[in-house]
């Protein structure tokens, strides 16, 4: 089986890949229903309900993606968004909604960025996930 590195992985953001993204990380999870009846014998049943997702990462300062993330931030702009290179890719409109700072002693200052699902007006804009078989190729 081979694996890719992170390095080969990308975010785009508007059509305009972010290369100064460190360590982005696709959180995706699903609401829990309890459906627990009594023919269950004892235990607890569970249903997922709706989905979610974040895209979490740090960003070095200093370039035009910090500016234009910045102005999304600002304005809650939604913009379409890809994860993609690897194994798994997500693709969705996204909003920006969480642009932090952080001035490290010892390391890069950098921004922690989150990006979060945003409305669509149609069911072809929803978020979309593809996960690639098992050859991890």
């Amino acid at each position: 089986m081979a694996y890719k590195l992170g390095l080969d992985c990308t975010l785009t953001v508007d059509s305009v890949e972010i290369e100064n993204a460190k360590d982005v990380t696709l959180n995706i999870e699903a609401g829990d229903a309890d459906v627990t009846t009594r023919a269950a014998q004892g235990w607890r049943m569970h249903m997922a309900t709706l989905m979610d997702a974040s895209i979490e990462f740090e960003l070095l300062t200093g370039g035009a993606d910090g500016t234009k993330l910045a102005t999304l931030f600002n304005s809650g702009a939604a913009v379409d968004v890809v994860v993609g290179g690897g194994n798994v890719s997500f693709t969705a409109k996204m909003v920006v909604t969480n642009f932090g700072g952080s001035q490290p002693l010892e390391d890069a200052e950098s921004v922690s960025v989150t990006l979060r699902p945003a409305p669509v007006t149609s069911s072809s804009d929803a978020p979309e996930l593809d996960v690639t078989g098992g050859s991890g190729s």
